[in-house]
């Protein structure tokens, strides 16, 4: 029991020091409209900025999330955009993110079980906007996409460019 507690221990000290990822709870909340899906918020924070993100099951417990940014100053909470985290590197990011799921997207256009689903994406330069950030406890931070498919391609429908905390921390001009 002793080496469990020192490895949860060192394992703590290991990421405050190289301060690695973000602190995250994740909750179930009761769905009115679908008794078996419950709805999941995911809270994270990562030195001043938190992000909220909720997700919602559909009819067939497929879940599609929704995120909103915050920077924390003082204990108060501004909602602001990607664009105002990343500020004057916003095109930088965009560009970067955009690279990689172009990778992502001709990967999945060779995969024979994925290719007939990827050609029905309009696949274009996509704007910061349309990112989801998603902050993770790990070593990445997630951009997620949400492409617009038939139900019958739901499986492809996000695409997913992810950035190491340490890019992060040199793009964002908030935090």
């Amino acid at each position: 029991m002793r080496h469990l507690a020192l490895f949860f221990l060192l394992n703590f000290i290991r990421l405050n020091l190289y301060g690695q990822g973000a602190s995250c709870e994740l909750i179930e909340i009761n769905n009115l409209e679908n008794e078996i899906d419950p709805i999941f918020e995911k809270t994270c924070i990562y030195k001043n900025l938190k992000v909220k993100s909720f997700g919602k099951p559909d009819n067939k417990g497929r879940y599609s999330w929704e995120s909103s940014l915050f920077l924390v100053t003082n204990s108060e909470e501004k909602e602001i955009e990607l664009s105002d985290l990343f500020g004057s590197n916003s095109e930088k990011v965009e560009v970067y993110l955009n690279e990689k799921l172009q990778e992502e997207y001709e990967g999945h256009l060779g995969d024979p079980d994925l290719s007939e689903c990827m050609k029905t994406i309009d696949f274009h330069k996509f704007a910061l906007h349309e990112f989801r950030l998603d902050l993770q406890e790990g070593e990445t931070v997630n951009f997620w996409l949400e492409y617009v498919t038939t139900s019958a391609c739901f499986n492809v429908n996000l695409g997913l460019a992810t950035m190491s905390y340490q890019e992060f921390d040199r793009l964002a001009v908030v935090l």
